[in-house]
């Protein structure tokens, strides 16, 4: 995913912080307190369907890449 797309953006933001908190709080009631979304069982299932969109995501990047790749060998 290009490093300028909003959504990466966004995403690594938020992602960042949240460990930042996790690697600088040990007890979960405070993690839970500084990040504000809920409990960390919620923030896990959170990142885990991030991870799934954002496999989503790359596809088609990689389907452009890839015909880009096969246009310029085979007929250029």
């Amino acid at each position: 995913m290009p490093e300028d797309e909003g959504y990466r953006k966004a995403v690594e933001t938020f992602t960042k912080h949240r460990l930042t908190v996790c690697e600088e709080e040990e007890e979960w009631e405070k993690i839970e307190e500084r990040i504000g979304c809920g409990q960390v069982e919620e923030l896990i299932e959170e990142a885990q369907d991030e991870l799934k969109l954002i496999g989503k995501m790359i596809g088609p990047y990689i389907f452009q890449i890839l015909s880009l790749y096969i246009y310029f060998k085979y007929f250029v």
